[in-house]
């Protein structure tokens, strides 16, 4: 019996410590003054390369600017840190793709988290069937319409 109460309080001290090390993100994602004030970057663009880091477990993301909102300029290659994990609150992107961003960072750069507003644009469909695809095709016309709503909210937020 005594044996039976240190498996079991081994299992949940081991359970709660992996529940703490998930991603937890403390802000809801809705768009306010201080979300844009705090942001050093918000823009569209496409993802032109990855670099992953398996020694930092970091991912390097190279977006070229389509559209500059704040931050940045239009044209502009940048590069935005993200872990390679979502458990670490990492993003997982795709060349070719196209986001739109409201990153953080500082001196060594943009940072982007899943607690960050951000969202895909489109992507690369090539490997989709035309009925996955006509599916799609409604999701991301919501998408680029949320996109622009955004932008109007920011442009009076700013």
């Amino acid at each position: 019996m005594k044996n039976l109460k240190t498996i079991f309080a081994l299992a949940s001290i081991f359970i709660l410590s992996f529940n703490s090390l998930a991603c937890r993100c403390a802000q809801n994602d809705s768009l306010t003054k201080e979300r844009v004030d705090k942001a050093a970057a918000i823009f569209s663009g496409e993802v032109l390369r990855i670099d992953e880091n398996k020694e930092t477990y970091t991912a390097t993301i190279f977006i070229k600017v389509d559209r500059a909102i704040k931050g940045v300029k239009k044209g502009e290659t940048i590069q935005v840190k993200t872990s390679m994990s979502s458990a670490s609150c990492g993003i997982t992107t795709e060349v070719g793709q196209i986001w739109y961003m409201m990153v953080t960072g500082g001196s060594e750069g943009y940072h982007v988290s899943i607690c960050d507003r951000k969202r895909m644009l489109s992507r690369n469909c090539s490997s989709i069937g035309t009925s996955y695809e006509e599916m799609e095709l409604k999701d991301w016309a919501q998408r680029k319409e949320d996109f622009e709503n955004d932008i109007k909210i920011i442009k009076k937020l700013m």
